[in-house]
């Protein structure tokens, strides 16, 4: 896989002695080629390959965190913004100047010019099918500020007066004191007014700009997440001090260099949410500074990943390798009767590609169309492919030209044989989901090691065993007679009609054929599997 997904950084870098660590004391799949990237010396034993005594500690800590300014698409215009990635967060504050006429546009907020100066009595009448104001309020005692009106809701109470601004003060209402009120306190009077609301209030012009940014940071929407796979202080955005600044986390999200056509296309990154329904577009000072950003939040939003791996393994009570997002597709079932390692004979598009978030436990492949947000939503996976019964295989379509770091996988199941294609982002993604389904499939084969199941036999009910370590063993139910025994390496060929009979041709003895009464391509896959895992296990003794 090293050599197929050439993966060949300088020799000694932090990141590919990590992964030649990793390859080595998990897989063992490391040739003399390999060490040699990593500036070691042939025959290297693993207690010898000890992490700490390979790279400093200090590389291999998460991600510290960056911070720059970048400039921030809202609606069509460009804002200059403060940016700090914090841990698995994004901060966000809005440079103070900031162009008022353009912002006053894409907030629909109009600073007056025209307001009295000093207190102002308007009186609102609510209407009878809304039952309020039409206002929103921020502010309080506890936050060092007044009771601030920060929107106000067109064609609603407040707005129909034409009175009210936002960057309005509430000194009073009804006659009530909001001059030292908390943001409690000013919410609860406001909801227990009658019909008709006595508003005592201050025009603060200094505060409009402050109101117009927080009103163009909101508009980015960016829901968090309540999902069991993230760690429960990270489910919320930290609360931000001050209303021009926001907070996005990234738990679970995509970066993308495509967002942008044109001169400025190198520039520019785009952050994309779970949901894939909110974005922000960010334009950096240079293409390599733009190329930074992005690989630091990659980074940040991969740790994301590993963590919600651990959360699931530790819920879910088994092991969770891996979880990420990926593009998903599904091609049309196969006809073939054989389980080869084509990808492309016998199939054409199944539609189009769907954004997935995809996992690797000790036993499947898995993915779902949203995160899920509890171990129940887990259970009901989009789709599950056993991974004894896959096989990680070539594709050759033009089909898939344009999604160029791709892992494909054929799956036998009761309906036949099914294709799937993933996509990731990079080929670093590409060959490490690539690595993980080849090897945590062997793991599952060597732990399973037997499958059993109900055949015909030339008019007899029999019993097949296929023992990973003793090979094929057939026994009569009724006798229990051992009608033939074979190891393995007897086996010379295996065939099926895609239907219900399966032929195994061993040496001397010739073929056999079965009777499965049902679709035979999940043992077919599953002995290949085993094949797979027997022949893995003896190149392992022989490296030793």
């Amino acid at each position: 896989l090293l050599q197929e997904f050439q993966i060949t950084p300088p020799a000694g870098s932090a990141s590919h002695l990590i992964r030649l660590y990793y390859l080595h004391t998990q897989y063992k799949v490391l040739s003399d080629k390999d060490y040699r990237y990593a500036g070691l010396e042939q025959g290297t034993t693993r207690g010898q390959l000890e992490l700490d005594n390979m790279i400093p500690s200090e590389l291999v800590m998460p991600s510290q965190g960056k911070v720059g300014m970048l400039d921030l698409l809202i609606k069509s215009h460009w804002y200059k913004c403060s940016v700090s990635l914090e841990g698995q967060h994004l901060a966000i504050t809005l440079d103070d100047d900031i162009d008022i006429i353009t912002s006053q546009g894409d907030t629909d907020i109009a600073i007056p010019s025209d307001v009295p100066a000093g207190r102002r009595e308007v009186v609102v009448n609510k209407s009878v099918e809304s039952g309020g104001l039409g206002i929103s309020i921020k502010g309080g005692v506890e936050n060092k500020m007044p009771i601030l009106i920060s929107k106000i809701f067109p064609g609603m109470a407040a707005d129909l007066t034409g009175r009210l601004h936002v960057g309005d003060a509430i000194l009073s209402v009804d006659s009530q004191d909001l001059r030292e009120a908390t943001h409690d306190d000013a919410v609860r009077v406001l909801k227990n007014t009658g019909g008709q609301v006595k508003l005592e209030v201050k025009y603060l012009k200094e505060v409009t700009p402050y109101f117009l940014k927080a009103t163009l940071l909101s508009s980015i929407g960016w829901d968090g997440l309540d999902s069991f796979l993230i760690p429960e202080s990270g489910r919320a955005p930290p609360a931000s001090p001050r209303a021009d600044s926001r907070s996005i986390p990234l738990h679970f999200c995509m970066v993308s260099r495509q967002c942008v056509t044109g001169e400025e296309a190198a520039r520019c990154f785009e952050i994309f949410s779970p949901d894939q329904k909110s974005s922000c577009v960010f334009r950096a000072e240079s293409p390599g500074d733009a190329a930074d950003w992005a690989a630091n939040l990659t980074a940040a939003i991969r740790e994301t990943f590993a963590s919600a791996a651990v959360l699931a393994g530790k819920s879910l009570g088994c092991e969770v390798g891996m979880v990420g997002c990926a593009r998903v597709q599904q091609q049309e079932q196969v006809t073939s009767h054989s389980s080869d390692s084509s990808f492309d004979s016998g199939t054409s598009s199944g539609g189009g590609w769907v954004q997935a978030i995809v996992a690797i436990t000790d036993s499947h492949i898995v993915w779902w169309e949203a995160v899920p947000a509890t171990p129940q939503q887990w259970s009901l996976p989009s789709r599950s492919l056993r991974l004894i019964q896959t096989r990680l295989v070539n594709h050759r379509s033009p089909i898939y030209q344009t999604e160029q770091y791709c892992i494909c996988i054929r799956h036998g199941g009761e309906d036949g044989v099914s294709c799937h294609v993933i996509a990731f982002d990079s080929k670093s993604d590409q060959a490490a989901w690539a690595t993980g389904v080849v090897a945590t499939t062997l793991n599952a084969a060597r732990r399973v090691k037997k499958w059993i199941t109900q055949v015909g036999y030339k008019g007899r009910n029999c019993e097949l065993t296929v023992d990973s370590d003793e090979g094929f063993a057939l026994k009569e139910c009724e006798t229990g007679n051992i009608v033939f025994s074979k190891n393995f390496p007897e086996l010379v060929n295996s065939s099926d009609d895609g239907a219900r009979l399966l032929w195994l041709e061993f040496r001397q003895s010739g073929e056999e054929e079965l009777d499965m009464g049902k679709n035979p391509k999940p043992l077919v896959f599953v002995i290949h599997t085993f094949l797979s895992a027997k022949i893995q296990q003896l190149t392992d003794s022989t490296r030793g």
